[in-house]
């Protein structure tokens, strides 16, 4: 995932290198034929020179072929001849490479073969340019511009990531902030001072919603306070009256059943209130006193528990536990995990099953027989029916599950050659339910 500053960068920078690597070809191909047209106008003006010189010379015949000799000879890329009537063609400009016997490699010249009359007398004038100094100052020429087109490019890409690190520092300062901020320590954000508009409003914005959420957070708090006293008490009378009930020496055995089926109705709804108020205490991080726990002797403690409460099923449990790290969390957050996870395995499974949990290198599996796999969407929801209905409540799985997200411990579930599978990742806790 790319930061916003790149995303916004790197468009401009393509943009910009695509715009630079064209530039190159084109601004030398400029370069190159307005030289070329330089010269050809330099070609003509030497041409009228010439003319008007020879021209204007008081000399014979003779004194004019010698002055002519001489020209060609000290002249370099000059070339003037008689010719005859006949052989006068139109101007003819061109671009050549051979060989030049001068400087002993082969050049380019840009020449220009006219005709002129000289007293009378017609004659084929040649002018040529070596082109190899023209390209060699061209090519510094688009060296250098090219070189501050790279300077310009870096000194805005340069400049552009400083003023946006500056510019969006307010933005990034109020992410860290909204990233350490743990409601349940309902502390307020200091946000930054910015001058820059939106950046005020969004942190106006999320003000708001911080304040609306710790008052709703302080709420439930005192909700899940005050509903173990204003729920249980009522609860436990209602059952001590029962108990009492079933006590009379008057009672009919119909009397003695609808009470008896009242008090397990009883039980179950005061079970399900203690799972409610475990959740929203799970939920409100309301478990911050964390320890060292050893895992291996809360395997083995949960076991021989169960052992004695599913005897008339006669379960049988295959353990590998190697010693693992202890874990920094809540004992009783642990052991209801292990207690959930394994009274499950129990409740779900035939008389007489083998019920394995291995524990290696702090990976916890839980494996017990099944004849379906349970139904993964439901599996972990409140009440959910990813198993057969029956005296359970529906809860079991959904507050193991809450426990391993407050702790940052994965949670899978698999069914495997007709057994359920249950893994726990120990490893991978990021204790983000103690920060």
């Amino acid at each position: 995932m790319k930061k916003l500053l790149d995303r916004s960068l790197n468009p401009l920078i393509i943009y910009s290198l695509v715009v630079l690597a064209g530039s190159i070809p084109a601004y030398y191909l400029i370069i190159d034929y307005t030289w070329t047209n330089e010269l050809d106008k330099h070609h003509s003006a030497i041409k009228t020179k010439i003319t008007n010189r020879l021209n204007g010379l008081d000399a014979s015949q003779v004194d004019m072929a010698e002055n002519i000799r001489m020209l060609n000879h000290l002249e370099p890329g000059f070339h003037l001849k008689r010719v005859a009537e006949a052989e006068i063609a139109p101007d003819r400009r061109y671009s050549e490479i051979r060989f030049d016997d001068f400087m002993q490699d082969r050049e380019q010249f840009r020449g220009l073969v006219t005709f002129i009359t000289i007293h009378g007398q017609s004659y084929r004038l040649t002018i040529e340019t070596n082109m190899e100094e023209v390209d060699e100052t061209i090519g510094i020429i688009a060296a250098v511009a090219i070189f501050f087109l790279v300077l310009l490019l870096g000194g805005f890409i340069y400049l552009n990531r400083r003023t946006s690190l500056k510019l969006w520092n307010p933005f990034y300062q109020t992410i860290d902030q909204l990233q350490r901020f743990q409601l349940n320590n309902q502390a307020q954000i200091d946000f930054p001072p910015t001058q820059i508009k939106e950046f005020d409003t969004l942190q106006k914005s999320l003000q708001a919603l911080i304040d609306r959420n710790i008052k709703s957070f302080q709420l439930q708090k005192r909700f899940t306070e005050n509903a173990s006293h204003e729920l249980q008490t009522p609860l436990a009378i209602i059952k001590s009256k029962l108990d009492l009930l079933l006590q009379q020496k008057e009672l009919t055995a119909t009397q003695a059943q609808l009470i008896t089926s009242a008090t397990e109705s009883l039980n179950r709804v005061a079970k399900i209130n203690k799972n409610l108020l475990l959740l929203a205490k799970i939920e409100n991080h309301q478990f911050q006193n964390p320890v060292p726990v050893d895992l291996e002797e809360e395997i083995h403690a949960a076991v021989e528990r169960f052992e004695e409460l599913y005897e008339y099923k006669h379960p049988e449990f295959l353990l590998a536990v190697e010693p693992a790290a202890p874990l920094m969390a809540d004992p009783t957050l642990v052991q209801i995990l292990l207690n959930n996870l394994i009274q499950n395995a129990c409740k779900y499974s035939p008389p007489k099953s083998v019920i394995g949990l291995q524990l290696n290198n702090n990976d916890l599996f839980i494996k017990n027989p099944g004849q379906a796999p349970l139904i993964e969407k439901e599996l972990y929801s409140r009440f959910g029916q990813a198993t057969r209905p029956d005296s359970g409540n529906g809860l079991g799985l959904a507050i193991a599950h809450e426990i391993c997200r407050y702790y940052g411990w994965p949670i899978t579930y698999a069914y495997t050659q007709g057994s359920h599978v249950f893994h726990i990742d120990f490893t991978s806790g990021d204790t983000a339910g103690l920060e």
